[in-house]
């Protein structure tokens, strides 16, 4: 899922910001679904990975932890876990810099 910003030129808040609007877009034309609506959010207690991109070929992953109830607000339950840079040049996720 590309973010659409550089990841290794922004803040920590800017992504989860920015991923936290990708998921929960419902317009159709930017929309993760497909559809007009937004992802659906975990069930209870959820603890997932997402893997989001940019055009540099630049990876982030993000952590979803849900709360005890389940709610469609992404708001506060996404944290970024590690940036790797610039997997184009060579790199894999085997031997990539990690920030």
């Amino acid at each position: 899922m590309n973010l659409g910003i550089e990841i290794t030129n922004s803040a920590l808040s800017q992504i989860t910001k920015t991923a936290q609007a990708l998921l929960e877009s419902a317009n159709s034309s930017t929309t993760l679904t497909g559809s007009s609506a937004q992802v659906l959010q975990g069930a209870r207690n959820a603890d997932l990975l997402l893997v989001f991109h940019d055009n540099s070929k630049n990876v982030v992953l993000v952590r979803y932890q849900a709360a005890s109830t389940s709610e469609a607000d992404f708001s506060g339950k996404l944290s970024v876990v590690a940036i790797f840079d610039d997997l184009e040049s060579g790199p894999t996720f085997d031997n990539a810099n990690i920030i």
